[in-house]
């Protein structure tokens, strides 16, 4: 299934990921940052970048499992559930964890769609051309709105130069 939806979905993961264009992606607003950082709130309702990842993780398992015919077996969240606990600052291990999820998650699931435009759809597999045209970019803006939210908490606490 070449189609230019699809092209223009793997371009849009790949922005969202690694390649900096018309904003950061999460490779580069994840630079340099500490647990210390990650679970610093700006005050009020504001999340934490630790609560955004875990939210965006939440939600990109779902792509995931979707999209590779996986049964969720995750408890149903609201969705201030999905972003959790604020984070602890002095848990290096934990929040580089998250981090790295996040980009894992980014990189299985352009894999399935590369290989999805290469092999074309399975008409009896768990995606249909609906989900990939309507749903996944509606899930590509929103991470890259979760995207713009880290930049700017690292900006209100003073701790971005690029």
């Amino acid at each position: 299934m070449s189609s230019p939806a699809l092209k223009s979905l793997l371009l849009q993961i790949a922005q969202n990921q690694k390649n900096e264009n018309w904003y950061v992606p999460l490779s580069k607003a994840l630079t340099g940052l500490s647990a210390e950082l990650g679970a610093w709130k700006p005050g009020g309702t504001v999340n934490t970048i630790w609560q955004t990842l875990n939210h965006m993780n939440y939600c990109n398992r779902q792509i995931l499992n979707k999209l590779t015919g996986v049964q969720d077996e995750q408890k149903e969240y609201t969705n201030i559930e999905t972003f959790g606990s604020p984070g602890d600052p002095s848990d290096e291990s934990g929040f580089a964890a998250v981090c790295r999820e996040a980009d894992s998650l980014y990189g299985q699931i352009r894999d399935l769609l590369e290989e999805i435009e290469k092999n074309g759809l399975d008409p009896d597999g768990p995606v249909q051309e609906a989900y990939l045209t309507e749903q996944l970019p509606q899930w590509v803006q929103h991470d890259a709105y979760h995207l713009g939210q880290i930049v700017l908490i690292r900006k209100l606490r003073g701790d971005w130069e690029h």
